[in-house]
């Protein structure tokens, strides 16, 4: 849900005047003694730390990314190594740590929070292409010097990027497996997930796993090029071919785990104590047989990888945009066929009627719990009992009271006056505004579901939740709102305006 709006007699009412807050809300590092807000992370002993290391490792500079080993959007608290190090909480951005100098680069949306957020050890460069990074690095590393940086959390056209940027120059881009953050957070860093990983039941995805190898392995022999196998990097590309969930990520019902599926077997690279007794049995029942999955541990799959590679003949298919440096370096050129996105990707994004129809009733039951969300803010926030962190924790507990609603799809944005001009902004105790009818507050927000077989209609087959839909439906026709509601085709618009059409 994308909703900009003003309360003023319950009508949108534009952009009005904000107040000045000053600059106590972001640090100044020219004045003595230096200033720094209550959301700052003093980041001295860690640079301290992860400079000693790269020295032990013959490094001058280290880079540091905000991905994860599977180029994933969202990444778990253990992942976030570019928060730990700088205090940034922005998604996207890049650290570099010389022995002299701390520097973010990021874009244009997070320089504000970056102001906030971190101390007076790290410069704030205003740019996030590999260009400008490598423009620095000309500038600040000697000529004859190593820089260093984790092959796992780096993508292959990143890689590329980079070595390009430092072509003739001298300047030796070094892979550190063994990651330099990591080996600073230590005992700190959150510890590896160990929750359930389930089946997702066949009526809800209109395709079993198997049909859905069965299509890859017809792609693959369809092919010009007839790769041998096909290797999954992405997260969400490894849970739908297999039909199962996790939730190893916020907002995401993923879980770690890589692929790798050739013509003659299917390999899970895993934890497999944590595949529950249902979803074991779905992978492997039909063992020894073709439609049976080896589950691996997930640490095998970069060795595996390797010794498949050193096979004759084999050719492996991968989608750059989601394979890693630490994968790709083990697969020699002349085995490799690369394209954008892997076949089970491309396969994913084209939906099945049954698919379809879930993506349906997903926005219908959001639908609700942004409607009855939209009338609590009509009536309190005129009362001044609101703020940015209520708001979002009350939509999100309306979206967790909808059937089959599995949590959030994001962190609930809610921001209002000047945070609302924050890109990806989170709202905490510290920063949280009260809702005003004088200022501007935008929400962004969504919800994961999951919906059985319906009866036809998309809200399922629960009488009482027809009756609840409809109450509110009549309930919005009320409210004199304008709110843009920027959704997937425009899809919740048709349902609502079928509903009102419909006996």
């Amino acid at each position: 849900m994308g909703l900009t709006s003003s309360f003023k007699s319950g009508h949108v009412t534009g952009y009005p005047k904000q107040k000045n807050t000053g600059s106590g809300d972001i640090r100044n590092c020219t004045v003595t003694p230096q200033y720094l807000p209550p959301t700052v992370t003093n980041t001295t002993e860690r640079l301290s730390a992860l400079r000693q290391r790269m020295h032990s490792h013959n490094l001058t500079t280290y880079i540091i990314p905000s991905t994860d080993a599977h180029m994933s959007e969202y990444i778990a608290e253990r992942d976030k190594r570019l928060f730990w190090m700088t205090g940034f909480t922005g998604s996207s951005g890049t650290a570099v740590v010389t022995l002299q100098k701390a520097v973010l680069f990021t874009d244009s949306r997070y320089w504000a929070q970056a102001e906030r957020q971190m101390d007076c050890n790290w410069e704030l460069q205003k740019s996030a292409w590999i260009s400008s990074i490598g423009e620095w690095l000309l500038q600040e590393v000697p000529a004859g010097e190593n820089i260093g940086l984790d092959p796992y959390l780096i993508s292959i056209d990143d890689w590329r990027s980079y070595n390009e940027a430092l072509k003739d120059s001298n300047r030796i881009l070094i892979s550190i497996e063994d990651n330099l953050v990591d080996q600073v957070w230590g005992a700190q860093r959150p510890p590896p997930p160990t929750s359930e990983i389930y089946q997702l039941p066949d009526n809800f995805t209109g395709s079993t796993w198997q049909e859905k190898v069965s299509n890859i392995l017809n792609q693959m022999e369809d092919h010009l090029k007839k790769p041998t196998a096909v290797l999954l990097s992405g997260l969400e590309e490894v849970a739908w071919l297999f039909n199962l969930r996790g939730d190893d990520i916020p907002h995401t019902p993923v879980f770690y785990a890589y692929a790798l599926l050739t013509r003659w077997n299917i390999s899970l690279f895993v934890d497999p104590s944590r595949l529950n007794e249902k979803a074991l049995q779905s992978l492997t029942s039909q063992c020894p047989r073709a439609s049976c999955v080896q589950v691996e541990s997930y640490d095998q799959a970069s060795a595996r990888v390797a010794s498949y590679a050193q096979q004759d003949p084999v050719l492996i298919w991968i989608g750059r945009e989601y394979t890693t440096l630490g994968l790709y370096r083990h697969i020699p050129q002349e085995k490799l066929l690369e394209e954008n996105y892997s076949p089970v990707m491309i396969t994913k994004a084209a939906k099945n009627s049954r698919e379809q129809e879930m993506l349906k009733a997903a926005h219908i039951r959001d639908a609700v719990a942004v409607i009855r969300y939209l009338a609590w803010l009509q009536k309190n926030v005129p009362t001044g009992s609101v703020n940015e962190v209520s708001g979002a924790r009350y939509v999100d507990r309306l979206r967790g009271e909808e059937l089959y609603c599995h949590g959030t799809s994001f962190e609930t944005i809610s921001a209002s006056g000047l945070n609302a001009a924050l890109a990806h902004y989170s709202p905490s105790n510290s920063t949280s505004r009260t809702l005003s009818v004088n200022e501007m507050y935008l929400v962004d927000s969504g919800g994961q579901y999951l919906l059985p077989k319906s009866d036809g209609k998309w809200f399922g087959q629960h009488r009482k939740d027809e009756e609840t839909l409809e109450i509110h439906r009549k309930r919005t026709m009320r409210l004199n709102w304008e709110a843009d509601f920027l959704l997937d085709d425009l899809a919740l618009t048709r349902q609502l305006n079928e509903m009102e059409t419909s006996p």
